[in-house]
């Protein structure tokens, strides 16, 4: 269980800050008849050192934990229940998603037709609500890890 949660708190920091370093990049940067600026804040640096370090961490785990696969992640399995566990997840974390995602092209939709809602705004809007709901889908799937993993124990 001790890989799950250490691949899920890394998989939501990355979501997290890219999250936020994207809706930085938008106040920042500029598109005009003067051509494109993109600009790229502090959080984007703290985005890439959560990364880097998030790679160690899943390299040094996969020395120490056998059965983790850096390039498997959160589907390393040790053994077939491990398997099972994964398989029923990532299921309710499927259906969680696919609701969220509906819900989420409502809302952007409704906000898009709006009277004078800002595309600036509606970008970080979109940005933010795609980034929540996936960084959420990562604690759904931690959440049914770890019902699934005492259940079937």
């Amino acid at each position: 269980m001790k890989k799950i949660v250490i691949e899920q708190v890394g998989n939501i920091g990355i979501m997290l800050l890219f999250t936020a370093a994207t809706i930085d990049m938008i106040n920042r940067s500029y598109f005009g008849a003067n051509g494109i600026r993109l600009e790229y804040g502090w959080i984007s640096n703290v985005f890439v050192v959560w990364l880097m370090g998030f790679l160690i961490i899943r390299h040094l785990l996969a020395r120490k934990d056998r059965s983790f696969n850096p390039d498997a992640g959160e589907f390393s399995a040790a053994d077939e229940r491990e398997e099972r566990i994964a398989d029923r997840s990532v299921r309710m974390t499927y259906r969680f998603l696919v609701t969220g995602v509906m819900v989420s092209l409502l809302i952007i939709s409704g906000l898009g037709i709006v009277n004078g809602m800002d595309t600036r705004l509606l970008a970080k809007i979109s940005v933010l609500i795609l980034g929540v709901l996936v960084s959420i889908g990562f604690v759904v799937y931690t959440i049914c890890w770890m019902y699934f993993d005492r259940r079937m124990g």
